[in-house]
């Protein structure tokens, strides 16, 4: 199934470029407070909860490795379109992905599994199974991932909502819809 037929096909929101914020999601009609902004269904979703911020020991090194692993491992059904859909999403700058924390941790799981390996490609379908690029793959899962109850899924259209100090929806992960908290102007970013 392609990226696009996971989405329920909406008239009400697009996606432009923010500045600082990369592709974005936006009202193309007015919304009220209560009205459904987005229903979207997930084009990729992990049975792990990454935005976890310790693990069942109490520590924060211990969640990013078991966030790293389940993106490491994780095997879409239809690696073509998942690839599509994720390189669509916004990921940290090569700036940013070289000093966050992940680096070491995915550096260490792509030396385990090349020893392991010997030779052949670490992950089937992975387009490229480099340190770096598995960093930036994570990152992108970290950044973009919406939480489902306890799992994490990666969206087409509801991934591209920013994150707002004084957000205008609200995520209702049990539903996967967006929900308008106030009222919506049309062209207004959610």
């Amino acid at each position: 199934m392609s990226p696009s037929m996971n989405t329920q096909l909406t008239r009400e929101v697009g996606i432009r470029s923010l500045p600082g914020a990369g592709n974005s999601a936006y009202a193309l009609r007015a919304f009220s407070p209560g009205d459904t902004v987005l229903h979207d269904r997930p084009f990729a979703v992990l049975l792990s909860d990454l935005q976890r911020r310790e693990d069942v020991r109490g520590t924060a090194e211990g969640a990013l490795k078991e966030c790293c692993a389940a993106v490491v491992a994780y095997q879409p059904q239809d690696p073509a379109a998942y690839w599509h859909a994720l390189g669509r999403l916004s990921c940290p700058s090569a700036e940013e992905v070289s000093s966050h924390p992940v680096v070491e941790v995915v550096a260490a799981i792509c030396d385990c599994l090349a020893t392991v390996h010997k030779g052949k490609p670490l992950f089937e379908g992975w387009p490229d199974s480099s340190s770096e690029a598995v960093t930036r793959v994570v990152l992108t899962w970290m950044t973009n991932g919406l939480r489902c109850n306890s799992a994490t899924a990666l969206f087409s259209l509801a991934s591209k909502i920013n994150h707002s100090c004084q957000p205008n929806v609200r995520w209702d992960s049990g539903a996967c819809v967006f929900v308008a908290m106030k009222p919506i102007a049309q062209g207004e970013h959610l």
